[in-house]
């Protein structure tokens, strides 16, 4: 009788055992068809959907951090779309942080867990009657925490200088940022890096820095943030002619149907007394804008002044 009772017992053991396997396995596969469909949602932009289903993928897997990691995407995403009215927005906002916090219970060597609620807690500072000085010291220390945990990523190195220059504490910005920069020294990364750090050195009067940063990106992207005529800016503002010269043309070349930068160029020729390429460069602004009354005197006066120089 006892031995009949031990093999009851250790079949209903293995029995429940075997149920407990097949209903994990069901439920994975159910939360990875959940997940299947959300990433499609999303990339449809259909962002309530998507949402929907990452729930649906979270309940049938509630221990898997990487579910709730995509989640927060779609979140950023959706609210990246202002979506209406206000309540919807706060209801986001508020599932968002609520993912990100259960993000760092199941995964706290995250990094990007960290910064995606740093993000939150500055989003938070910026509400109306919002205690601005806490959330700010909140999220500062968010993003000193994913540095700390991969501090041979630059992402996060660049990420914790954005947020020390947001807050005006220039002197960490400056150090963050030239770290990220030695972890990645390639001229064709980090160009926003080397903005804002050629853009710190000139408020400190840096200027031979500030220039090695904006050549530098100029260099490899002479369209990104109209780098070529901020360099003709301070080359104007140090004399050197020739290097204007060259840098509003190369912004030219970027943006040849740009109106300011066509302006910068003719007055620049204007400037000095180059009539017969400030004629060229003002007829162009005149295609571009024949009604501007100030483009066609000028267009007139450069060529007039022209044909003056060839006698």
């Amino acid at each position: 009788m006892i031995k009949y009772s031990i093999k009851v017992l250790v079949l209903m053991l293995g029995l429940g055992v075997l149920g407990v396997v097949c209903l994990h396995t069901v439920n994975a596969y159910r939360a990875e068809r959940a997940y299947r469909n959300a990433y499609y949602h999303h990339v449809w932009k259909k962002y309530p959907e998507a949402i929907a289903y990452y729930q649906e993928a979270m309940r049938y897997a509630p221990l898997e951090a990487y579910y709730r990691s995509q989640a927060v995407i779609t979140y950023t995403a959706w609210l990246a779309t202002n979506p209406e009215p206000e309540s919807t927005r706060d209801r986001v906002r508020a599932q968002l942080e609520a993912t990100v916090l259960a993000a760092i219970r199941l995964d706290d060597l995250s990094p990007w867990n960290y910064t995606q609620l740093g993000q939150i807690y500055i989003t938070k500072s910026k509400a109306p009657n919002a205690d601005k000085s806490m959330w700010l010291t909140q999220a500062q220390h968010q993003f000193e925490r994913a540095q700390a945990i991969d501090h041979q990523n630059p992402l996060f190195s660049r990420s914790l200088a954005q947020f020390y220059h947001m807050d005006n504490q220039l002197d960490h910005a400056v150090k963050y940022y030239q770290y990220t920069l030695a972890l990645d020294s390639r001229p064709d990364q980090f160009l926003d890096v080397r903005y804002n750090l050629g853009a710190l050195y000139l408020n400190r009067g840096d200027r031979h820095l500030a220039y090695t940063q904006f050549e530098s990106i100029a260099s490899v992207d002479p369209t990104y943030q109209i780098v070529g005529e901020v360099l003709a800016k301070l080359y104007y503002e140090d004399k050197n002619y020739p290097k204007v010269r060259e840098y509003l043309q190369k912004a030219y070349v970027a943006s040849p149907y740009s109106v300011a930068t066509l302006e910068r160029l003719a007055n620049f020729y204007l400037n000095q007394k180059d009539y017969a390429n400030a004629e060229i460069y003002y007829k162009k602004l005149v295609n571009l804008k024949p009604s501007k009354t100030i483009y066609q005197q000028r267009h007139v006066y450069a060529q007039k002044a022209a044909k003056r120089a060839v006698k």
